[in-house]
């Protein structure tokens, strides 16, 4: 029977070493509440997952920030027009496109330096 079964798609379902089966509870005041609350909105985490990472590995590892993600987009297309523009290159044999290449290894220069100072920037906040 179970060859019958068509595969519905979607994710596979984790590993029971990978489920979070296991359950540790403890109490903190009204105050200390607010706090976990509040250090969790601002590391963008739920407050299980907070705490957990604070407990496991004593920071917090905050998921990229939609200004992260939109500079990783933006190379990911500047990246593109580089391997056309390879392409191009190598067809030629010439320096066909030097200007256009410039400007790619500026742009690229300029986001890896902002991914940069994010990156050291958020390094203050992950402590709660």
């Amino acid at each position: 029977m179970a060859e019958n079964r068509k595969n519905k798609g979607g994710r596979p379902p984790k590993t029971a070493s990978a489920k979070h089966s296991e359950t540790v509870r403890f109490r903190v005041t009204a105050a200390q509440m607010q706090t976990l609350q509040q250090s969790a909105a601002k590391g963008r985490l739920t407050l299980s997952e907070y705490a957990r990472q604070m407990v496991l590995a004593g920071k917090i590892i905050a998921p990229a920030s939609p200004e992260e993600l939109g500079l990783v987009a933006e190379l990911t297309r500047e990246k593109n027009n580089l391997n056309q523009l390879a392409k191009v290159q190598n067809a030629a044999g010439a320096a066909t496109r030097e200007a256009e290449l410039m400007r790619i290894i500026r742009f690229y220069n300029q986001t890896i330096n902002r991914l940069k100072r994010k990156t050291e920037s958020s390094r203050g906040r992950n402590q709660p």
